[in-house]
């Protein structure tokens, strides 16, 4: 099943998707697609911008997908809704 989830995940590498805010640190953000459950699915990890706002819990961001494995992805924001 991890090889299936991997190949599942790896369709999203380079494209841009809508993920919602579920947590913000130091080290950035933590989402979710809008088709994941929260703490059922995986996560999108995304740096916390360099400059500009950063989003907050519940914001609805663009994530240009980068890398992923079987279970998360990892992207950079592209824009804050």
């Amino acid at each position: 099943q991890a090889d299936i989830a991997l190949e599942r995940n790896q369709r999203h590498v380079g494209q841009t998707l809508s993920v919602i805010v579920d947590e913000v640190d130091e080290e950035g953000l933590v989402a979710r697609t809008q088709g994941d459950a929260p703490e059922i699915d995986g996560n999108v990890f995304i740096p916390r911008p360099a400059q500009g706002p950063v989003p907050a819990v519940g914001d609805v961001v663009q994530v240009r997908v980068e890398d992923c494995d079987e279970h998360d992805l990892w992207g950079k924001l592209k824009l804050v809704m």
